[in-house]
Order: structure tokens, then C-alpha cells, then sequence
């Protein structure tokens, strides 16, 4: 099971560095805000795999990923978490995507950011 740990955790890595490209660009930060979600699903799903030794399941809810970790999350993770899984869906919708680019400031990107690194700095400490 290290394989599939050491598996999510270079993915998340390599996400979260993606991400902080993206918003260094200034350009497009509805995508750097989007992508933060996949560091912190692969660092859950590592957390998963180490705890329960199976495979993490076909799930992108973070929530729900945390839950199947056993983690006891703050409030202000919870929210976090939520508001992440609802950045996911939001992006991906062509309905919905329009108004959350307006959302997408300089200002609004990096204090999420900044969260998401906190978040899953804390994540990657459970291991």
C-alpha cells in the first residue's frame, strides 16, 4: 500500500505546484482556484490509503474523503472543504462558470490559497 501512498502524495505535490503557477501567472485564477482542490483530494486519499490500507474510492468530496480517513476536522476545515467541492463543480459547468470567474479575484484566489496550503500542510502531518 506505500505504492498507492507514495502515488497520491507525488500527485498531490505535483498538483499544488501546478496550481501555484497558475496563480503566479495572474492570469486565469478561476483554474489556480479549481486545481487547489486536487492537492488536497490526493493528500486525503494518501492519508486514506496509509489508515485503512485499501484503496482510496472513486470520490472527488473531500468531505467525504476526510470522513473515510477518520479525520476530526476544525469547522473552519469543514467550510473549506465544502466551499472546495462546490469550486469543483462550479468550474466545470458552463452555467455556473461565469459567475464564478467574477468571484475569482486577485484578492479572493489568494486568501483561498492560503487555506488550502494550510489545510493540506495539516493533512499531510496526519500521515
Amino acid at each position: 500500500m506505500q505504492v498507492q501512498v507514495d502515488y497520491w502524495l507525488r500527485g498531490s505535490e505535483m498538483d499544488w505546484q501546478s496550481a501555484q503557477r497558475l496563480f503566479a501567472s495572474g492570469q486565469d485564477l478561476h483554474w489556480s482556484v479549481f486545481l487547489a482542490h486536487l492537492p488536497c483530494e490526493k493528500a486525503l486519499k494518501a492519508l486514506l490509503v496509509q489508515r485503512t490500507l485499501d484503496y482510496a474510492p472513486y470520490t472527488h468530496n473531500l468531505l467525504r474523503l476526510a470522513e473515510f480517513a477518520g479525520l476530526a476536522l476544525s469547522e473552519a476545515q469543514v467550510e473549506l472543504l465544502s466551499a472546495a467541492n462546490q469550486f469543483n463543480l462550479r468550474v466545470r459547468y458552463p452555467d455556473e462558470q461565469f459567475e464564478f470567474y467574477k468571484q475569482c479575484t486577485l484578492d479572493f484566489a489568494s486568501r483561498y490559497l492560503a487555506q488550502i496550503r494550510e489545510t493540506r500542510q495539516w493533512f499531510l502531518q496526519q500521515l
